[in-house]
Order: C-alpha cells, then structure tokens, then sequence
C-alpha cells in the first residue's frame, strides 16, 4: 500500500531531524556549536516544526472549532439565562 510506504517514509525523515536537533541542542549546552551548526540546528527546528504542523494541523483546526462553538454556546446560555431573571 503506497499510503504506508509514505507514511514510514515520513517517520523516518522526521525521526532523522529530530535526532540531529536533539543532538546538536545537547552540544549547543554542553560545549556551544560553530555558526554553520547553530545555523542547521534553526533549520532543522524550523523543519521539525513544519511537519508537525502538517501532522497535527488539522485536529488543532478542529480542536480551535470546538472552542468557538463551546464559547458561542456559554455567550447564548449566558444570554438565555438574563431573559429568564428578567421575566421572575
């Protein structure tokens, strides 16, 4: 099935800059990086970033939907529950 080539594909790709990040953080506390290194530890953080936005993205989308639908609600009870004190 090509989708699970795809998939193991991108876990491994992931995998591997998130293991040369690791890596080049614990040498940036332990010892300091070189220009050239701290400047590939920004881009692989910048890349970790990226995928795992394109991962998660969309359950944070539906999770942002959910919020606003939960503070739409809260606003029309707390509207609601006015009505009701001004009719008793």
């Amino acid at each position: 099935m090509p989708g699970l080539r795809v998939r193991f594909e991108w876990n491994r790709q992931y995998e591997k800059i998130r293991q040369e990040y690791s890596t080049l953080t614990d040498k940036m506390f332990a010892v300091g990086l070189s220009r050239k290194e701290e400047v590939r530890r920004i881009y692989l953080k910048w890349s970790k970033d990226r995928i795992e936005d394109a991962y998660y993205g969309e359950n944070l989308d539906y999770l942002e939907n959910l919020a606003v639908i939960q503070e739409s609600i809260s606003e029309e009870i707390e509207y609601f529950v006015k009505i009701i004190k001004k009719k008793k």
